[in-house]
């Protein structure tokens, strides 16, 4: 048995409540307008699932929100690593051309000492041939002594620069290392940065894949909501025929119609708010959702 209920105590049973009504109104040939309040009645299961969608466009529009605020936690890392990395490129440029100036410096540094070892040692081969040439006029015993100061002195000499050109020669060893060691750093930073971009690149695709996804959820939503006030325009055309069947029965059983009329322009009301206030909320959501995913690159 079906029971249409406008009014009836929350401690009664509406369906027994009502039974004795409606087979009254039905004696009196009102079964067009009793199909009409039955399928009110059964529309307000739509009120139900309005309020449904609100709360899941509610939910969609919260994780959307979220997604966003992600989003600009990561590209602001994204921008720190990328100025990091700028800096330390332009850390190396300085580094690379310190080096290139002492690599410069230093190899004229060493042909200015192997020139100058080289004049010392055509210098003693002179002077070793000058002594040979007056050996015979000097003492013997002198000339050698003479001659062993002289060696010795070059020999001397020529150690220290030999000393001089090593610790030269172990200090382009230690720039070398450094510099190596600044290259692999910045090879393992362009990594780092690499993987960072491979990294922002594919939560950059998964971040527009969720956007689409949530914006096709919510136009399905909104369409449904829009297929519901449409069957909701439907009750209240059924209503307004109603009304008008009440208006032209209502000399016969008045009194006993008053009742059910008042609850049914009640429920009418509230629906209507209620249906009004879904259409603003609508109107509130589309203003949210972007029209493309521009926004979240």
């Amino acid at each position: 048995m079906l029971c249409v209920v406008l009014y009836a105590p929350k401690a009664m049973n509406p369906c027994n409540l009502q039974l004795s009504r409606f087979q009254t109104l039905n004696h009196h040939g009102f079964a067009p307008y009793l199909h009409a309040l039955l399928y009110i009645y059964q529309e307000t299961s739509t009120l139900q699932q309005l309020v449904m969608y609100e709360k899941k466009i509610a939910e969609l529009m919260k994780q959307l929100e979220d997604e966003k605020a992600h989003s600009g936690s990561v590209e602001e890392q994204l921008n720190a690593m990328k100025k990091l990395l700028s800096d330390q490129e332009k850390l190396m440029q300085l580094y690379q051309l310190a080096n290139s100036t002492y690599q410069k410096a230093l190899a004229d540094t060493n042909k200015m000492y192997e020139e100058k070892i080289a004049d010392l040692i055509q210098d003693q081969n002179g002077e070793i041939a000058h002594f040979e040439d007056v050996e015979e006029e000097l003492d013997k015993t002198q000339l050698l002594k003479d001659h062993q100061n002289l060696d010795q002195m070059y020999k001397k000499k020529i150690a220290e620069l030999m000393k001089h050109l090593e610790d030269e020669k172990a200090h382009s060893r230690s720039v070398d290392e450094q510099l190596n060691a600044m290259k692999k750093l910045l090879s393992d930073n362009e990594k780092s940065m690499q993987l960072y971009q491979m990294a922002n690149s594919t939560y950059q695709k998964a971040l527009a894949e969720t956007n689409q996804m949530y914006e096709e959820k919510i136009a399905d939503l909104i369409h449904n909501q829009n297929s519901e006030i449409a069957r909701f325009e439907g009750v209240k055309q059924e209503l307004q025929k109603t009304k008008k069947l009440l208006k032209d029965h209502r000399n016969s059983n008045q009194a006993t119609l008053a009742e059910e009329l008042n609850a049914m322009r009640l429920t009418l009301q509230i629906q209507e708010k209620q249906r009004k206030a879904v259409v603003a909320e609508q109107v509130r959501l589309k203003k949210f959702v972007p029209e493309n995913g521009d926004d979240y690159e």
